[in-house]
């Protein structure tokens, strides 16, 4: 995010033009407690007076948390903030605020506004091939979306406490959730890849996930396949291999006769 000089201190205030500079890491979900993130600065570059104070706010609605990152010159790099004052499915947005405590106390000298949490801890960067997106969704449990441009989402919906955790550690429950999402992920690109040009398929999403059914399901080259039917097979082929791999069935089977 950029931080904004306010009109007023134009010429005190300077321009973040490295949103690395600021930054926010959500955790992984732990059962039973909050979300929490970690919120990290560096504002070594800039000018503002060592003096300044450096604080986060934490808002949604009427709620608001702050975290105080000291000044300029004694800088916290890093901070953890569990949000135990949001509800999970309205988690805030922050902002960035540099304030003058020597020749205006209370001066507003910058700010970074409208700092969002990423949807998720894998996140655009990561290398997890499936991103995960957690918020409302009404009444439907879980969802897959697709981007052009971007990786298809899972989206499970936020309103359900500790869905994420519970995706990640139970098996029951991925076994229920991830065929079936595999299964759309791969329908979606049987049915683009053949409208796709060699270059799109090496700098996009699909190239990602045809390595992924050659390297976990054992897959032959759908590039290669002409016939509907085939695709099915195909498709049919990776989510039975992928299943066989993590033994879902046969994980319920056993609790089952215990």
């Amino acid at each position: 995010s950029k931080l904004c000089r306010t009109p007023i201190e134009w010429e005190l205030s300077c321009i973040i033009r490295d949103k690395k500079c600021v930054s926010i890491k959500r955790e992984k979900v732990v059962a039973d407690r909050s979300e929490s993130v970690t919120l990290s600065l560096d504002l070594s570059e800039y000018s503002f007076p060592n003096s300044s104070e450096v604080v986060f706010v934490a808002f949604h609605r009427f709620t608001s948390v702050r975290v105080d990152f000291g000044t300029i010159g004694d800088l916290v790099k890093s901070k953890k903030l569990e949000l135990t004052e949001f509800q999970a499915q309205h988690l805030p947005k922050f902002r960035l605020l540099v304030v003058d405590t020597s020749v205006k106390p209370g001066r507003l000298l910058g700010s970074a506004e409208d700092i969002s949490i990423p949807a998720t801890e894998t996140g655009e960067d990561s290398d997890n091939i499936f991103k995960v997106d957690s918020r409302p969704i009404k009444e439907e449990i879980w969802l897959v979306e697709f981007d052009p441009d971007a990786y298809p989402r899972l989206v499970i919906n936020q309103r359900i406490p500790n869905l994420l955790y519970r995706i990640e550690h139970d098996k029951e429950l991925q076994g229920i959730i991830l065929p079936a999402a595999l299964r759309t992920v791969l329908n979606e690109l049987t049915r683009v890849v053949g409208d796709m040009d060699q270059h799109e398929i090496e700098n996009g999403w699909v190239s990602r996930w045809l390595q992924f059914c050659r390297e976990i399901c054992g897959a032959s080259d759908v590039t290669q396949i002409a016939t509907e039917n085939e695709m099915k097979s195909w498709v049919d082929s990776c989510v039975t291999q992928f299943t066989k791999k993590h033994s879902f069935a046969t994980h319920l089977i056993n609790l089952a006769e215990k």
